[in-house]
């Protein structure tokens, strides 16, 4: 088949003098072609409080990608952990931090003193931003940054593209900034990473037209990874036949896990070779520790810690569980979990229903129930034809609906 472009760029050699109608349109291929090449995103998150989480992973998805796609992009975040993936990744990432989101009373009043100068400071990062780095587009997460990025966004001939969370904290609807907020919205391009998250962004006077993008992962990234969990489990567990349950996530009271261990604590009366492995850091890891001790779940329970390269370990897990109570950021290891055929077990929340069809991908169950929890685990033990079947419709369900060329894709148009 022969290639239009090429057979323009052969005849432009032969055109009659004064005619430049195919002289123009190499021109403008080459101009289209340097447009989309040259096309430069910076990604925003400035808090240093942030762990590397889901929503992290994927901004860091999103650069991997827009990257290989042929797209500059640079990552500013006050995310230590995220800096180093980044690099690690050889994405251009980059320190700031530009104040506090304005979340309760204090950190609003703090904000309020400081707004005046991190508005000129901001003022003069836009301007730098476009006038050395060349940016087109603003990726802004937090607050903070929508509010004062957004405006000189616009000053300077650059998108403000808003990414909303999926719940509304309570000082979202309460601080004075949510009317700032709604003002400012109608000067960006926002969108969702869930239908909830759509429906929490009205709920905050922000810009009626928000798109919904579900996040995505690189399913060429998979792997067959080696189970590193059996080889573990055969010197300190005593043997390979073990059923496994397996987590990623922050360790925090939001995230459930105290419920996973009594839900644990019912299954090993009835699976004694079942075992926990959970993959993750946080402010609740002391908690969680004397929990298993008082539940007698010593030889049950395996505390790994953070894990940069976790892929490893879903290949390992018989089941996914994450039982969270608040649907809150990107459940990305869900995501993940399916990509690797692993049937999931989570709570049916908005969000996160939206991910997990019920009894086709995984089992949803009621937040705060161990019991349920623990029957659903039994459930799925016993009949492995089920944990199969759920683990292949998941990973059908991933590649259709959660790839990131399908994020990429619809990116492009708020763009």
């Amino acid at each position: 088949m022969r290639d239009p472009l090429n057979q323009r760029t052969v005849s432009w050699f032969f055109l009659a003098p004064g005619d430049s109608s195919a002289a123009s349109g190499v021109r403008n291929d080459a101009k289209i072609q340097n447009t989309i090449f040259m096309r430069r995103i910076a990604i925003i998150k400035s808090q240093k409080s942030s762990y590397y989480g889901g929503k992290e992973k994927q901004l860091l998805a999103l650069l991997c990608a827009w990257r290989e796609k042929g797209k500059d992009a640079v990552f500013f975040t006050g995310c230590k952990i995220a800096r180093g993936a980044a690099k690690e990744k050889g994405i251009d990432a980059k320190k700031i931090w530009i104040g506090h989101e304005p979340a309760g009373f204090k950190k609003s009043l703090i904000f309020t003193l400081y707004f005046i100068p991190l508005s000129i400071y901001c003022l003069l990062f836009a301007f730098k931003l476009k006038l050395s780095k060349k940016i087109n587009s603003l990726y802004l997460v937090n607050a903070n940054e929508k509010m004062l990025l957004t405006v000189p966004a616009r000053i300077f001939g650059m998108n403000a593209i808003w990414e909303e969370a999926a719940e509304v904290k309570n000082w979202s609807l309460l601080n004075p900034y949510r009317w700032m907020m709604a003002a400012l919205s109608r000067f960006a391009r926002v969108f969702a990473f869930s239908d909830a998250a759509k429906n929490n962004a009205a709920k905050k006077l922000l810009n009626g037209n928000v798109e919904i993008i579900y996040p995505g992962i690189n399913l060429s990234e998979l792997k067959n990874q080696e189970t590193i969990f059996n080889a573990m489990a055969e010197q300190n567990a005593g043997g390979k036949n073990l059923f496994k349950i397996g987590t990623i996530c922050h360790l925090s009271k939001q995230n459930g896990l105290e419920y996973l261990l009594q839900a644990l604590k019912i299954v090993t009366e009835l699976i004694p070779e079942a075992q926990l492995v959970i993959v993750g850091t946080g402010e609740e890891r002391f908690n969680l520790s004397w929990l298993v001790r008082k539940l007698g779940l010593e030889k049950h329970i395996w505390f790994m810690g953070y894990q940069n390269n976790y892929y490893y370990w879903l290949k390992s897990f018989d089941l996914f569980a994450l039982p969270a109570l608040k649907a809150d950021g990107i459940h990305l290891a869900i995501i993940e979990a399916m990509a690797y055929f692993c049937p999931v077990i989570a709570s049916n929340l908005p969000g996160i229903n939206e991910i997990v069809k019920n009894n086709f991908s995984g089992i949803l169950v009621k937040p705060a129930n161990p019991e349920i929890l623990a029957q659903s685990i039994i459930q799925l033990y016993r009949n492995k034809e089920m944990r199969r079947e759920m683990g292949q419709n998941g990973y059908n369900r991933v590649k259709a609906v959660f790839n990131i060329d399908r994020v990429l894709d619809d990116m492009e148009k708020l763009m």
